[in-house]
């Protein structure tokens, strides 16, 4: 897989409209860096699209786990005329930056959202899938989903979920999943109780940690 990060360092020298570095400083608000930072340890990566403030981001980064993943925040709005896919530039910036002082994880970079941001996670990530380990899409508006399905070969290594609250999947978004399925992703519609804080970032932090087990499983074997 080409991750995003190696990516975009085969782009240097190239121009795109993309944030300066300093807006991805190591104590910018966009960025979370977990407690006990290690500078060697190589961490997952989610990036959030959402137009969260800062201060949210952190605090929902902190929820999924306080220790487990860096966390980069694109703002993001339903109101963004691009196609998701044409802001990669944009993601592939910001991935770089903080690749500038953290240890990234090449192969565990995932791309999240919620409602029209989960839609455009999705898009993106299935627009340039050899650039990511999955995506997060939390109650993806369906009114938003217009993926193509052209490269499901460059797609299989993807982990996706689909997380939805209470009985809330629509048979739209359960016909995508179906379909990714069956195109051999692997993923998963999970519900969570939107009355409990707790129950969508533990779910968060499960299906991430469940992916990062399964492939050390496979490395040892």
């Amino acid at each position: 897989m080409k991750s995003i990060y190696s990516a975009i360092h085969l782009a240097h020298g190239q121009s795109h409209a993309a944030p300066s570095s300093a807006e991805w400083s190591a104590d910018s608000p966009r960025v979370y860096l977990p407690d006990g930072f290690e500078k060697n340890y190589s961490y997952p990566v989610l990036v959030w699209l959402n137009d969260d403030s800062p201060a949210v981001f952190q605090q929902r980064m902190r929820d999924i786990s306080d220790r487990n993943y860096v966390g980069i925040q694109i703002p993001w709005s339903s109101s963004m005329n691009d196609l998701p896919e044409k802001q990669m530039p944009r993601i592939e910036a910001a991935v770089n930056a903080v690749a500038e002082y953290a240890n990234l994880h090449s192969e565990r970079v995932y791309l999240m959202g919620e409602r029209s941001c989960g839609a455009a996670a999705l898009q993106a990530v299935l627009a340039s899938p050899l650039k990511f380990a999955g995506f997060l899409a939390v109650d993806p508006q369906v009114q938003h989903l217009s993926c193509s399905f052209n490269n499901f070969r460059t797609m299989k290594h993807l982990k996706g979920l689909l997380a939805v609250a209470g009985d809330k999947a629509s048979p739209t978004v359960l016909g995508y999943a179906e379909l990714l399925h069956a195109g051999g992703l692997q993923v998963r519609v999970q519900k969570y109780d939107d009355n409990e804080p707790r129950s969508l970032p533990r779910l968060l932090d499960h299906f991430l940690m469940q992916q990062i087990l399964g492939e050390q499983v496979k490395f040892n074997r």
